[in-house]
């Protein structure tokens, strides 16, 4: 799967600080929105927020899983 090479991307901290605590994100009510919010206020720019924030729901099976659900099994 093609991910973003953005700085805040993978194998960057916040990428890694993120993985970790992607399935605490998983179990809110509004995942995407949640984590987006949560990278917002770490720092990463409105600009890029939103395609980092679904680079990471689809880095994992569970995330993958959550974003196809809201979206009906769309990308």
């Amino acid at each position: 799967m093609a991910v973003s090479k953005l700085p805040f991307g993978p194998g960057s901290k916040l990428w890694v600080y993120w993985q970790k605590r992607l399935p605490e994100v998983l179990a809110m009510a509004h995942p995407w929105t949640a984590l987006y919010r949560a990278l917002i206020k770490a720092g990463v720019p409105r600009h890029m927020a939103a395609g980092l924030t679904t680079n990471l729901m689809l880095s994992t099976p569970a995330g993958r899983a959550a974003y196809k659900a809201h979206h009906g099994g769309k990308k």
